[in-house]
């Protein structure tokens, strides 16, 4: 899964954390606070949804954006 190999160095998620947790802070519930499509239009480009975001565009093909936007929106 995309989001435990790459995700997760900046990110945490439950008890895991990467080396860089401190930049993009926590992924928990970000599926409650989010819908799908706002989910999928970040991911594809965050600077599209939040001009100053530190996060840079990741390399995904469609199979893995949908995938990961799937699995985003059922961290509620």
């Amino acid at each position: 899964m995309i989001a435990e190999k790459k995700c997760i160095t900046c990110h945490t998620l439950g008890d895991q954390k990467g080396a860089a947790a401190q930049l993009g802070g926590s992924l928990d519930h970000v599926g409650g606070k989010r819908d799908t499509a706002w989910l999928k239009d970040y991911l594809s480009d965050p600077k599209s949804k939040v001009p100053d975001v530190k996060m840079p565009k990741p390399q995904l093909t469609e199979k893995e954006l949908d995938e990961l936007v799937t699995y985003m929106s059922s961290l509620k």
